[in-house]
């Protein structure tokens, strides 16, 4: 009897670590992916507005490549991808970077995305163009 007490010991222990090990395996690749994730927008963004700052290229085409960029970084932090602290500082990044001169371009292809997103990026534009005119 004491025997197989024994190999039920060992057989709980031993799947007590096959969990610890999944979960350990599992964190540590969902901060791979996070890292991934970070690696590539933030490669995207520099490109994106390297291109913008330049002016005279296609600036609008440009413009609107950076609304989808935000879009898929709303998406990724509603999906629990981001971590809290990257989100703050991209959606801060967004209140900065979208001025009034986004307007027209946003009243142009809003339709084109997410509910969720319309209405966050939404009061990033109608919020920042509000600001311009009254400094005007």
């Amino acid at each position: 009897m004491e025997c197989q007490s024994a190999e039920v010991i060992i057989c709980f222990i031993s799947a007590i670590a096959a969990i610890a090990a999944v979960v350990v395996a599992h964190k540590s690749s969902k901060r791979q992916m996070q890292i991934s994730l970070f690696a590539e927008f933030t490669r995207r963004y520099q490109e994106i507005m390297l291109h913008i700052r330049k002016k005279g290229g296609d600036e609008k085409h440009y413009k609107t490549l950076y609304i989808d960029l935000c879009s898929e970084e709303f998406f990724m932090n509603n999906e629990g991808y981001l971590p809290k602290e990257v989100w703050e500082i991209w959606k801060e990044g967004m209140e900065h970077e979208v001025k009034g001169d986004y307007y027209e371009l946003w009243q142009e292809h809003k339709e084109d995305y997410n509910p969720k997103f319309q209405k966050f990026f939404n009061e990033i534009v109608v919020n920042n163009a509000k600001k311009e005119d009254n400094l005007k």
